[in-house]
């Protein structure tokens, strides 16, 4: 499935069909999670799945924690 870029203000937002956002089943106003796969591919979250859920606490501990994170990597 093929989404087009689109110029927004200072930026670009990604414009899905409606095939997709069926299949994410989300509509306007809700949240998706961008996540980057080890084979360099991306997949699109609903934020509305636990796996969405699941990504948003963790998104929000590292960036409430960063320091922390980052001293138990080592």
């Amino acid at each position: 499935m093929e989404a087009k870029l689109c110029k927004i203000e200072n930026s670009l937002g990604i414009i899905l069909p409606d095939e997709m956002l069926a299949h994410l089943q989300v509509v306007e106003g809700d949240s998706v999670i961008l996540v980057k796969k080890a084979n360099g591919g991306l997949q699109l979250v609903s934020g509305k799945t636990p796996l969405g859920e699941s990504l948003r606490v963790g998104l929000s501990i590292m960036a409430r924690y960063p320091n922390t994170l980052h001293a138990l990597s080592d």
